[in-house]
């Protein structure tokens, strides 16, 4: 039996290859659990995320020895890590990990979007043993975390590079429901993130989440249009009971600026 699938259903043609100059972009992350009256973003390490205005190499480093890669150890030994570079253009890269001391990237970045290991070390069923830190090493802020295990850095954001713009079809966030805590959040969108003189462009609410107590979200009826060198990023805005985790997502289609209407803008949300 031969199985038609419509040709009616865009996102699955885009996914599949099939609409040149669009591509999916998918984005999750969660929290570290956090404490009564909190205010962070959803990714780890966890806090509030400190924007770059300048791009520098990322260093890496593991906490266990065991994520090296030369010689390879029990742990990750490769990562790939992909994000923004000066010119806000996308970029990627391979870095072998050499356990506790830390390895740097060959290109600068602005914005680090993820990383995950693409190599990894004894087991079939392993991965990175320690908690891997990636951090700019022109500021010493952190740009990204992964876990023990994971794989995969975790971040509930992205930034639209140059040449593209995204257009949001779906946003959710979730919190433990079975154990009664609740939380209010925010996605937070910035246009012009490449202007970084003053007076700056402020950070918009798109749109609010008030006592989330379980999972919410789906798919956009019209999508959020967001434009070229934005930022775009989950935010909690109050915790209500200690130890609370929190988990978000966003999914957008990322279109070529070529291929939009004369009569879309993109100076705003």
């Amino acid at each position: 039996m031969t199985t038609h699938i419509a040709a009616t259903d865009p996102y699955l043609e885009i996914a599949k290859g099939n609409v040149p100059g669009h591509r999916v972009e998918h984005r999750f992350g969660r929290s570290l659990p956090l404490a009564l009256n909190s205010v962070a973003d959803v990714w780890i390490p966890g806090g509030l995320k400190i924007w770059q205005t300048v791009a520098s190499p990322i260093d890496i480093v593991s906490d266990d020895v065991a994520d090296n890669g030369n010689p390879a150890g029990a742990g990750a030994h490769i990562i790939h890590v992909n994000g923004l570079d000066a010119a806000f253009a996308r970029q990627g890269e391979d870095v072998v990990l050499n356990g506790t001391t830390p390895v740097q990237t060959v290109n600068s970045y602005v914005r680090n979007h993820r990383a995950h290991i693409v190599k990894q070390g004894l087991a079939y069923d392993g991965g990175n043993v320690g908690t891997i830190s990636l951090t700019y090493s022109g500021t010493g802020d952190p740009s990204l975390g992964m876990v023990p295990g994971f794989g995969q850095t975790e971040f509930a954001g992205h930034t639209i590079p140059d040449g593209e713009a995204g257009f949001l079809i779906s946003a959710g966030a979730s919190t433990d429901a079975r154990s009664g805590k609740s939380v209010s959040m925010v996605l937070i969108g910035r246009v012009g993130a490449d202007d970084i003189t003053t007076p700056f462009n402020p950070f918009r609410a798109i749109f609010h989440i008030e006592g989330l107590a379980g999972p919410v979200g789906g798919r956009l009826d019209v999508p959020t249009v967001i434009p070229p060198k934005a930022d775009l990023w989950w935010r909690v805005l109050e915790v209500e009971a200690n130890d609370t985790a929190v988990a978000a997502s966003i999914s957008m289609i990322m279109v070529e600026l070529s291929l939009l209407g004369p009569g879309l803008s993109l100076s705003m949300f």
